[in-house]
């Protein structure tokens, strides 16, 4: 299943503070974007705020034009047989679902960075700015696969 919202100013907190505490596991930059603007590896707290203030993370320049959407969530929830796949199956299962979820994650970043990631006019753009957080946790408590 597939869900997008609007992210604004302050929705990084639903993120970070899980993290902070250790109930969830660090997210990592993805997109060409965030390369470009030197985004790589494990997502920082202030990273992550500048982006979402439309800043430079390093330059502290503007990114673009201020708006009251800051971002989109794009949350991909795998059905529950496959986190019952990964959670009871062999070692092995429990790979290649990981494997599968990671291979998914790279598919729906090029996917949007082909046809979703366009500037004012339908230009391309440098990419998608994407910060992908694994939860290990559903919102109803269950476990989730983990990348």
């Amino acid at each position: 299943m597939i869900r997008v919202t609007k992210l604004g100013l302050g929705t990084e907190r639903y993120y970070l503070e899980p993290v902070a505490a250790g109930w969830e596991a660090q997210g990592r930059w993805v997109g060409a974007g965030a390369a470009a603007l030197g985004l790589r590896g494990p997502v920082e707290a202030a990273e992550l705020r500048s982006v979402l203030e439309l800043t430079h993370p390093t330059e502290g320049t503007p990114l673009r034009r201020a708006s009251s959407i800051r971002a989109y969530d794009l949350t991909v929830s795998d059905p529950k047989s496959v986190s019952v796949a990964w959670a009871l199956g062999s070692p092995e299962t429990a790979a290649a679902v990981v494997a599968a979820s990671e291979a998914s994650l790279t598919a729906t970043v090029g996917y949007l960075e082909t046809h979703a990631c366009r500037a004012k006019g339908g230009l391309p753009t440098a990419g998608m700015v994407g910060a992908a957080f694994v939860h290990r946790t559903s919102r109803a408590g269950e476990p989730t696969p983990r990348i």
